[in-house]
Parts: C-alpha cells; sequence; structure tokens
C-alpha cells in the first residue's frame, strides 16, 4: 500500500496540521508559511496535484509566489486555473520529492489555497469551486462514479439534486481516494430525496460518490457559495445537515480560516409536519463551547431539546416541520466538532419504510 511522508522544513506548526487520507494528502494555507518549504512523498513515485484559492484572490500575486517542483515546476496561480466552461481543474503529473514554497514575503497579504497530492493509480474529475456557480451537470462531461470538489472559500452549498440514473448520493469530507464511513458528512437516500435536499460545506475537499463508483453516472446539483442562508426552508422528503466549519471526521478538523460567527444559528424548516429523523455526532469542546439542538412544531412552539456541552453520538427521532442548531462558543476561531444530519419523511407506507432503511443506514454510520 502507498502512503505519502511529508517533511517538514522550517515550519513552526505541527505535522498533525496537515491532513492525510489513504493515498494523498492536502495541505492549506496554514501548513506553509512566507519563506516556509514542504518536501512531500517517496522517491520515484507519480502523484497528480491540483491546486485552488480563493476567490478575493484572483487579482493578487500572492499565488504566484507558491510554488510547486517536482520533476517540473508550477506556481498555485497556473495550477489552478480552472476551465471556466466545465469547471474542471486541471492537474500536473509529478514524481517525488513534491517541494511546495512559498516564495511571499511576511508582509505579503495572505489568501486561503488549498493544495491536494494524490497516487496516479486513481482517478476522478476534480471541481473548483472558485469557477463553480449554478447548474452543475457533471453527466455531460464524465464517466465516473462521482466527482471531487476542492475549495478555497468559506462555504458552499449544494442543493437541488436530479439523481438521473442513480439511487442514491453520499458525500464525503476526503478525496476520492479515501472514502470511509468516518468522512460521510451526509447521505441521500433515494433518487425523490435529492430534488429537495440541501447541504452546506466548509470544507477544503468534498467528494460525491455514486453506489459502488458506478460507471456512466447522470446527476446534476446547484452550486451556490454566496449565500449563507440563516433558514433553509425544504420540503418534506428531503435530507439536510448542519456540519461545524471546517469537519473532516469526529476527532479532527481541517483549519478553518474565515469567522465561525455564521455557524452560530443554523434552522431547517420543512413544509408539513412529519416525522424527523436526527442523527447528532459531537466533540472536541472547550470549556463554556455548547451546542442545542430543536426540533418540534412551530404552530404551537413545542420543542424536544439536546444541549450538548460533552461528546454524543446519538440517534434520535422526533415529530414537527423545524429543527434549529445553535452554537455557542466564547472564541472567535473555534468551534466544537458537530455533525447533525436531518431527514423529513412523508406520510404514506412506502414512504415509512424508506424512513425505516434510513434510521437503519444511520445506526450502521454511528
Amino acid at each position: 500500500m502507498r502512503t505519502l511522508v511529508l517533511f517538514l522544513l522550517q515550519l513552526s506548526i505541527p505535522s498533525d496540521a496537515i491532513s492525510y487520507f489513504r493515498y494523498s494528502v492536502l495541505i492549506t494555507q496554514t501548513d506553509l508559511g512566507p519563506g516556509n518549504t514542504i518536501d512531500s512523498g517517496f522517491q520515484d513515485e507519480s502523484y497528480r496535484v491540483y491546486g485552488t484559492y480563493a476567490s478575493q484572490a484572483r487579482s493578487s500575486d500572492f499565488t504566484r509566489n507558491i510554488f510547486i517542483k517536482g520533476n517540473s515546476t508550477v506556481s498555485l496561480y497556473d495550477l489552478a486555473d480552472s476551465n471556466t466552461t466545465t469547471n474542471l481543474l486541471p492537474h500536473v503529473v509529478m514524481k517525488s520529492p513534491i517541494v511546495i514554497t512559498d516564495n511571499n514575503t511576511a508582509q505579503t497579504a495572505r489568501y486561503p489555497f488549498t493544495i491536494w497530492i494524490v497516487t496516479i493509480d486513481k482517478l476522478m474529475p476534480v471541481y473548483d469551486a472558485k469557477s463553480m456557480n449554478g447548474l452543475i451537470s457533471p453527466e455531460d462531461t464524465i464517466a465516473y462514479g462521482g466527482i471531487t470538489v476542492l475549495s478555497a472559500e468559506p462555504f458552499f452549498n449544494m442543493y437541488a439534486f436530479t439523481m438521473r440514473t442513480l439511487t442514491y448520493m453520499q458525500f464525503a469530507t476526503c478525496g476520492y481516494d479515501a472514502y470511509l464511513n468516518e468522512y460521510q458528512v451526509m447521505k441521500i437516500e433515494t433518487n425523490d430525496y435529492g430534488p429537495s435536499s440541501f447541504g452546506s460545506f466548509s470544507t477544503p475537499i468534498l467528494t460525491l460518490f455514486t453506489e459502488s463508483y458506478s460507471v456512466y453516472t447522470k446527476f446534476s446539483f446547484t452550486f451556490d457559495k454566496d449565500n449563507r442562508f440563516g433558514l433553509h426552508t425544504l420540503n418534506t422528503k428531503s435530507t439536510t445537515a448542519a456540519i461545524s466549519p471546517g469537519w473532516l471526521n469526529s476527532t479532527q478538523s481541517f483549519p478553518y480560516e474565515y469567522p465561525i460567527a455564521p455557524f452560530s444559528n443554523n434552522s431547517f424548516k420543512f413544509n408539513e409536519n412529519r416525522v424527523l429523523l436526527i442523527l447528532i455526532k459531537a466533540d472536541g469542546f472547550l470549556p463554556g463551547e455548547s451546542l442545542l439542538v430543536q426540533a418540534g412544531t412551530q404552530d404551537d412552539q413545542t420543542y424536544q431539546n439536546w444541549s450538548i456541552t460533552t461528546p454524543m453520538d446519538k440517534s434520535c427521532q422526533s415529530y414537527g416541520n423545524i429543527v434549529r442548531v445553535f452554537l455557542t462558543s466564547p472564541s472567535s476561531n473555534h468551534t466544537p466538532r458537530y455533525r447533525v444530519q436531518i431527514s423529513s419523511h412523508a406520510s404514506n407506507v412506502h414512504d415509512f419504510l424508506h424512513f425505516l432503511v434510513i434510521y437503519t443506514f444511520f445506526l450502521v454510520l454511528t
């Protein structure tokens, strides 16, 4: 089995800040500083190298002074020059050792960026969050079982899924090389739940997996990185999730360089009162931090409450049309890790059986 090893040179940050996956490594702006270098990989191994940077860095020279060098050299600016028609990121194939150097000075304005180095043996289309907007239809260009999105944005939303040839779709905060349940943050169980489902993600990498890497899949969705909604209004028969910024899994988070205030209040309102299935996973609380999950009926203001200040991994059921997730943190740059997955099912027998399938899935996931 291949393993990626990083050797840190002149860095004051600990090596565990870098995110390792099964066959890849992900590096963000917190892993590299002015004048610093990261030397990664084995000798004589080839890897695909991808990169992106935050939208607000387009007019800056910052990314022009970050270089990735293996048996060739490319700047992050050129590496992240995605196709504005297809939204696909290009990649370069490099032999290790792969050296990443930041030639910016300490006075240079810095921006978030993401570099992903992955084994050449695996491949799935990689999309660039900074160029994505509106309707995304991967079925026009690919014959793979999903896509990976690379991002340096504060967040991005994905919704209005049309799962034409799929029975389900799952979302994981990892690359296409490393799918495991520990990274899964949301799953749309059937294609009739797709149109009303909604996901908001604050992660440098997200992969949409379809059933067993099925080929010739056809699906589409709407992508938005401009609107951080405080209230999400959804139809019955939908799946959604409230996820902490930088969630990687229950024990780790990606470094998150943006304000956390927008995460303090997330509300999900469904168009009818129905049975609600809620899966809560939370950990990493500091003193003074808490998470409050409320579920119930808005009309009579009747709610069940789960107040969380210590690790929790719990499947809950409620009834109503609204779920609220409130975050309290005295820090402006830290939150506990949490993932609150929510599913509202319809009322007939078929949909009740589907609800039981979802519930069983959540029990397995936990």
